[in-house]
């Protein structure tokens, strides 16, 4: 997912692909869960606007689905998200970051509070 030498849409395509059978993986997402945590915060670093937003899209939609079992990473998702809120030059980018909160948040639940 994270060759650059791949084209855009190609990469694009697989991170949707990944979230796709992540939602179909259900209770053994969590098995997972660092792989793909990994490859989209990569995403995250990439030139193209339209491939960083949509690893943000992706990483908030893994991270709903996972709820409280994203673990101790949730700290380094949330700092990723702040950074990009603050200094990515392009507004897809940092609205898709401030969705990956929201979705975060709403896998979170309950939880979030505690």
């Amino acid at each position: 997912f994270s060759r650059s030498s791949l084209a855009a849409e190609t990469r694009l395509k697989v991170g949707e692909a990944l979230i796709r059978v992540t939602k179909l993986l259900g209770e053994l997402v969590p098995v997972y869960k660092t792989e793909l945590i990994n490859a989209f915060l990569c995403g995250t670093r990439d030139e193209d606007f339209l491939v960083r937003a949509s690893s943000l899209s992706n990483l908030g939609e893994l991270c709903r689905v996972l709820g409280f079992r994203v673990g101790p990473i949730v700290a380094e998702v949330l700092d990723c998200s702040r950074c990009l809120v603050a200094r990515d030059p392009s507004v897809e980018v940092r609205r898709a970051a401030v969705m990956l909160v929201s979705l975060l948040l709403k896998g979170l639940q309950k939880d979030a509070l505690v």
